[in-house]
């Protein structure tokens, strides 16, 4: 009597983290830590909080029954886990843009949402909601000017990969950045309100949310921020969230370059992915049917392994089907692919050991 389990297993794919890329959402109004870690309401109910699940330590954004939206450069593996809704989505195959830092990720199993995209090209001047996962607000950095001292915004402070949701308006559409990518910029302005937001370290991948009519629309994934600054010419820099950047110096040890301070506030910027620019893409992955390779075998003494390929095996993938000799009295078996298979009959006959599933 042969013994069979079934599973799934695959090779983990590299990943690439730029620590400096990684973004959360820090406020204006206030550095209370709890601070929007609930989903909003009001006028901005049902604004994008429904569609950010957790990836890694950072986020991704729900967009089809079977797929969800990142950036590259936050990482992750093949079977990683995707948790949405209160449920673990593993990933399945990762689909990377050719063309910017976007990759859509294929989830075992079926999500129960997802965002709608924002398809016009009109995001210049419109109110934003963005969501992300990351730093608490820090202290408080000054410049001085003359016998006073001036405060220009904060430290990245302390990470939490707590979600966060805060508001601003888009700047500029920037084209042709890195080759050719198109970004949707946000200025961290000390006018925009107390849920105006900037971005720090914890969270790229986090969405940006403009509403069309009465629904809100993923419209940008978040990727970069200013944030590198010194207080001197010389040294190894803060890393802060700022409102006004004048009298600081930006560029980067050796080569800091100070911003002439002006009557006016010259506020640090963030950058979101535009998701209208990469739209035909994105919808390319998610409207196509992947199919999946047939699977592989493999066995071993005990149910817990180690499982090593089995080699004599026959594969049918037009009847899901795979035949092998039966030469041993018992053992455990699994299929091993890029998604979950189910193994529905057995039947063992002119010597062969005959496996269908699904």
């Amino acid at each position: 009597m042969k013994r069979f389990c079934w599973g799934w297993v695959s090779s983990a794919c590299f990943f690439l983290l730029g620590s400096s890329k990684a973004l959360a959402v820090m406020l204006f109004g206030t550095g209370d830590p709890q601070a929007n870690t609930t989903e909003p309401t009001g006028n901005l109910a049902n604004s994008g909080w429904q569609w950010v699940g957790k990836w890694g330590k950072t986020s991704g954004i729900a967009i089809a029954p079977k797929y969800f939206i990142t950036v590259k450069h936050v990482g992750g593996n093949i079977l990683d886990p995707f948790v949405f809704q209160g449920r673990q989505y593993l990933a399945a195959k990762f689909f990377d843009d050719p063309e910017s830092d976007l990759r859509v990720v294929l989830v075992v199993g079926s999500l129960p949402l997802g965002a709608p995209l924002y398809s016009q090209s009109d995001e210049l001047g419109k109110h934003v909601v963005v969501i992300g996962r990351g730093t608490q607000r820090g202290s408080e950095v000054f410049v001085s000017a003359g016998a006073s001292l001036i405060r220009k915004g904060w430290l990245w402070g302390k990470s939490d990969a707590v979600l966060r949701w805060g508001e601003n308006r888009v700047s500029s559409v920037l084209r042709n950045i890195n080759g050719g990518v198109e970004m949707l910029m946000m200025r961290f302005d000390a006018s925009g309100g107390p849920n105006e937001a900037h971005l720090s370290p914890g969270d790229s991948g986090g969405g940006l949310f403009i509403q069309d009519g009465f629904v809100w629309k993923l419209a940008g994934l978040s990727n970069n921020a200013d944030g590198q600054y010194s207080l001197g010419p010389n040294g190894p820099g803060i890393s802060a969230a700022l409102y006004d950047e004048g009298g600081l110096y930006k560029g980067g040890n050796p080569s800091w370059q100070l911003t002439v301070d002006s009557p006016f506030d010259q506020p640090g910027r963030f950058y979101c992915i535009r998701v209208s620019a990469r739209l035909d893409w994105i919808r390319g992955v998610i409207g196509a049917t992947h199919t999946a390779p047939p699977p592989e075998l493999q066995t071993s003494a005990t149910p817990f392994g180690p499982f090593e390929d089995l080699q004599e095996v026959f594969v049918d993938a037009s009847s899901r089907s795979l035949a092998f000799p039966a030469k041993d009295p018992q053992g455990f078996y699994r299929l091993k692919g890029s998604r979950v298979f189910r193994i529905t009959a057995v039947d063992i006959h002119d010597g062969n050991v005959w496996l269908t599933y699904e």
